[in-house]
């Protein structure tokens, strides 16, 4: 392969090493473009299943491999994935596809086919690529090869917690028996086989975080190819933390004026280090309300559709949120939640997952609340809010709304608990319990 005259970071290792988080944030923070080899080999597979093609039906396949018009596009620091214009990001990252894209991908053909499409897309320009045979085949020649590994309990624990945040069932045995095949067919199939390239730099992420494995990664860059790392959006935090605190003053005094908004129960809310602050959901300007009662920066989700409008998607973005897919399960979102808080954040989650529609009562809470706060290692603050209901009949009603915030749940409690779906769903219940004695210490 000629090699282009770009910079090329090549990261391989196994499923579950966390090769696809590590090696998008590193493009982020290098300014390069994120290149994910499998999400080509999976829409393939979504392709070929949607038009009918058996799995082992090489010719057409290396057609649909060859015709398909793919292309990434990164927001928000998540990677988006177009066929045309149609986005597939969600659909390819299903069980099904799961299993059907390792038989296909051995196809010698097809592999060809998705290699030569790599090569081409790379030419000229700095990239930071991931995925199995990525450092073996596709860029053999890149500037710097990593191998990114971890030990089977960590890979099979990473991928139990992906399915707990969303409710998924998920059994740790049949995940392990499941990572166990993909591991024996990545090694032993006869094209592009998953091994360590000669002269790649071996990782091993057991017990890392997503921001560990990312540092050690641009360490590496900085150390064997020169390449001046920028500090993580020093400016951008600079210009953010003056806006987010223009526009938090500003929504503060008009919610005290037109609604008299107020607040107690701040002296709960740590003030530095990572913090969830978990309330229910009754109205679309919940979030603002908790925000701005808040005596320090926080950041919150947002539906990604918000991020398309203009005006407000520039507002939300500059004021902390990041986008989540509703309904679905949104990986990429689940890991910037988790990164928000190991760098010590505010996160602010609404564990009912959507607005109750009725009027006092909660719904059943999201393990996924659980989840964050395991990962992340941190404190919950249950926060009840009411009033801002009644906003949504007559927006200029003069009302009352009031946020009040609870005792924090200790992290050492949250630790003390078991881990998965049983573990979780514990803390998620015991959230909403404590919002439910704010609600009636309120009444």
């Amino acid at each position: 392969m000629a090699k282009s005259t770009g910079k090329i970071i090549a990261i391989d290792g196994p499923a579950g090493s966390g090769k696809s988080t590590t090696a998008r944030l590193a493009a982020a923070r290098l300014g390069y473009s994120y290149f994910d080899s499998g999400a080509l080999y999976r829409a393939v597979a979504l392709l070929a299943s949607e038009a009918g093609i058996l799995p082992d039906d090489e010719e057409k396949l290396t057609d649909v491999a060859k015709k398909m018009e793919i292309r990434f596009q990164t927001d928000e620091n998540r990677n988006r994935v177009f066929i045309g214009d149609r986005e597939i990001t969600e659909a390819i990252r299903t069980p099904e596809i799961d299993r059907a894209v390792t038989p296909m991908a051995a196809l010698p053909k097809v592999r060809k086919a998705i290699v030569e499409r790599l090569q081409e897309m790379a030419k000229g320009q700095n990239v930071v690529a991931e995925g199995r045979d990525i450092t073996t085949v596709v860029f053999p020649d890149a500037d710097l090869k990593i191998y990114l590994d971890a030990s089977p309990e960590e890979r099979v624990k990473r991928r139990f917690l992906e399915y707990q945040a969303v409710d998924k069932q998920a059994d740790p045995e049949l995940l392990a028996q499941e990572l166990k095949r993909r591991d024996k067919a990545d090694k032993s199939r006869s094209e592009g086989p998953l091994k360590i390239a000669p002269g790649a730099v071996v990782i091993d992420t057991t017990g890392f975080s997503v921001e560990e494995q990312v540092e050690r990664v641009l360490q590496l860059v900085g150390e064997k190819m020169g390449v001046e790392v920028r500090k993580e959006a020093v400016g951008k935090r600079s210009r953010m933390k003056w806006f987010y605190l223009f526009i938090w003053t500003l929504v503060r005094n008009l919610s005290r004026f037109l609604w008299r908004l107020s607040w107690e129960g701040i002296e709960n809310i740590p003030r530095e280090g990572g913090v969830i602050i978990a309330s229910n959901h009754i109205s679309w300007y919940d979030p603002p309300f908790v925000s701005v009662s808040c005596p320090r920066e926080v950041h919150f989700m947002a539906k990604r559709e918000l991020f398309s409008i203009p005006v407000l998607g520039f507002i939300i973005r500059n004021l902390n949120a990041f986008p989540v897919s509703r309904g679905k399960y949104d990986r990429q979102a689940l890991e910037a939640a988790i990164e928000v808080l190991k760098k010590g954040e505010a996160l602010i989650v609404f564990p009912e997952g959507t607005r109750s529609r009725k009027k006092g009562e909660f719904l059943p809470p999201k393990a996924g609340v659980g989840v964050l706060a395991r990962e992340g290692e941190v404190p919950i603050v249950p926060a009840y809010i009411s009033g801002s209901d009644e906003l949504t009949k007559v927006f200029f009603s003069f009302g009352r709304v009031r946020v009040t915030f609870g005792p924090p749940i200790l992290r050492e409690w949250v630790k003390s608990l078991p881990e998965g779906k049983p573990g979780f769903s514990q803390i998620a219940e015991e959230v909403m319990r404590r919002i439910g004695e704010l609600k009636k210490a309120a009444a």
